[in-house]
């Protein structure tokens, strides 16, 4: 459910930035987008955090998906969304500690793919 949710919420964002030929079709989708899909979603999860992580205190391939959404697609168009991670305490936390936590940061700088 909540990898269902993260890849609903950055499809429904691609899809509302980068589907119209038109600005006024674009701004159509992108206020319908922030009315009523985005602040769902957010609310929804926010109240399934049961822990540091959405399941408690491991890490799942959720949160993962949760990181890639904040980073990639949440936070990287605050010029076009409404929501502001502030009033997500408990999505905004996994997202940060995720990204400050050593151990991924080391698992990354090992696994580095070259663009091919």
């Amino acid at each position: 459910m909540i990898v269902d949710a993260a890849v609903e919420a950055t499809m429904a964002i691609v899809d509302a930035l980068h589907s119209f030929k038109n600005d006024e079709d674009q701004a159509k989708a992108v206020a319908e987008f922030n009315k009523s899909l985005l602040p769902r979603i957010l609310h929804g999860l926010e109240k399934r955090v049961v822990g540091p992580y959405f399941t408690g205190d491991k890490v799942t391939a959720a949160d993962f998906y949760w990181l890639h959404f904040y980073y990639h697609a949440w936070t990287t168009n605050l010029n076009h969304v409404e929501a502001s991670p502030a009033d997500f305490p408990k999505l905004k936390a996994i997202a940060t500690t995720l990204h400050a936590c050593d151990e991924l940061a080391d698992y990354f700088a090992k696994h580095k793919q070259e663009n091919v």
